[in-house]
């Protein structure tokens, strides 16, 4: 149940990076890569 929980709060901590844009500028040195 915990390995469950933390899979779930890896996951929302994707989705925050993303909307603050962190991941989006990382998937755009991807995209130049």
């Amino acid at each position: 149940k915990a390995h469950g929980f933390k899979f779930v709060g890896s996951t929302i901590c994707y989705a925050l990076m993303q909307a603050v844009g962190i991941v989006d500028d990382h998937q755009l040195g991807c995209w130049r890569a």
